[in-house]
């Protein structure tokens, strides 16, 4: 079973308003966006490699969710990202 890792990071982006700016010495404006991220922990993982995986993720202050998925899952990636988006 694939044993993934994701958290979502809060970035500030800026809005591309170029076009519109009459004077280019404007600052840009930011919007907050939150991004998905995850990492593969274990390919091929076991309960215990699970349980390794979520003391290592209780431990991070970013608030990481742990996913486990079969081994079939063909983006578990992808999946962790979607699932642990709001």
């Amino acid at each position: 079973m694939w044993i993934v890792m994701a958290w979502t990071e809060t970035r500030r982006e800026p809005i591309d308003t170029r076009a519109t700016r009459v004077d280019l010495g404007e600052r840009p404006t930011f919007v907050e966006v939150q991004r998905p991220l995850a990492v593969v922990w274990v390919r091929n993982g076991t309960d215990e490699d699970v349980a390794k995986c979520r003391r290592h993720a209780d431990a991070q202050d970013n608030g990481a969710l742990v996913f486990t998925y079969p081994a079939s899952e063909p983006d578990p990636i992808g999946r962790a990202k979607s699932d642990v988006m709001p």
